[in-house]
């Protein structure tokens, strides 16, 4: 779940994508429409599963929640969201329970369990998208704090008195690189109220110079965020991963200029820098193996 689609994936054990449903979102998105969304892509993936081999429902889902009941809390992206019951409603609309995580420990999951990533070492992953979302992982485990979810990197302040956030504090890291702060400044910028992130890839990726300074800015901002946390974590490898990597080889590319700008020098030099190959569906991977996991945890102690 995201708050500009919603991707819908039938895997195997081996993470094998069978079937692939998505939808897309309206900008200012209402619970109705999400309901009504979310409800038809699990029916269709439901309709074509052969209900006796079905392990269950795995879900990867933004925005802050209780991983004990559920329950999303206030949704700084998407108000309508807020205290959205993600359990109750499987539970009323399909008689199921899915398991539940943060969509960037997702995307993480997918790391080690379908990459894979190596079982020993520390590696920090970054989700870059909508918001902004940072995993740590130690010896193939991820670590995460309270609510069952690794944290909101994106609502860290990096710049004091800075733009409002929809958090309610000022100059965040989202609000400096995002989607959202992207498509505001290129706006801004063309004078289009309608202008789409999707278009400003298009434009950058054939190689015009209009948007340039914009995503510059963003991708600076979050080399900066990087650096800071190898910085603090001195990790083996860190993998970039989310929606923003549409944005081609000369984003990442700014993206590891600023980390070599602001990372400690010492940190660097056997540090590996990497993008997700499968960013697209990596957080449905990743949601899936929470099932698959279940079962060869099951096995051990039969």
């Amino acid at each position: 779940l995201s708050p500009h689609r919603l991707t819908g994936i039938l895997t195997d054990l081996k993470g094998h994508i069978l079937v692939r449903e998505e939808i897309f979102l309206n900008e200012r998105l209402g619970l109705e429409e999400f309901t009504h969304s979310l409800e038809l892509i699990a029916g269709r993936l439901l309709g074509v599963c052969e209900e006796e081999k079905l392990l269950g429902v795995g879900i990867a889902t933004f925005g802050p929640f209780s991983g004990e009941s559920g329950i999303l809390g206030k949704v700084a992206a998407c108000p309508a969201l807020d205290y959205f019951d993600i359990r109750k409603f499987f539970a009323e609309n399909f008689a199921l329970t899915p398991q539940i995580t943060d969509a960037t420990y997702a995307r993480a999951l997918y790391e080690i369990w379908f990459n894979p990533a190596p079982a020993r070492g520390s590696f920090l992953l970054f989700d870059a998208g909508a918001g902004i979302g940072c995993a740590t992982v130690f010896d193939g485990q991820i670590v995460f704090g309270k609510y069952s979810n690794v944290g909101e990197l994106g609502h860290t302040v990096y710049k004091i008195d800075g733009e409002a956030c929809a958090c309610g504090k000022k100059g965040c890291l989202e609000t400096l690189c995002s989607i959202g702060v992207i498509e505001r400044k290129a706006r801004a910028l063309t004078k289009s109220k309608k202008l789409k992130f999707a278009e400003v890839v298009k434009s950058y990726a054939s190689g015009k110079d209009e948007f340039n300074e914009i995503i510059a800015d963003s991708a600076r901002w979050l080399g900066l965020a990087i650096a800071n946390q190898i910085n603090f974590l001195i990790p083996d490898k860190v993998i970039l991963t989310g929606e923003m990597l549409q944005l081609g080889e000369r984003f990442f590319k700014t993206v590891n200029d600023s980390i070599d700008e602001f990372v400690f020098p010492a940190f660097r030099k056997e540090m590996t820098l990497s993008k997700s190959d499968s960013w697209r569906e990596s957080a449905a991977l990743g949601a899936a193996s929470l099932l698959v996991r279940k079962v060869f945890e099951d096995i051990k102690y039969l």
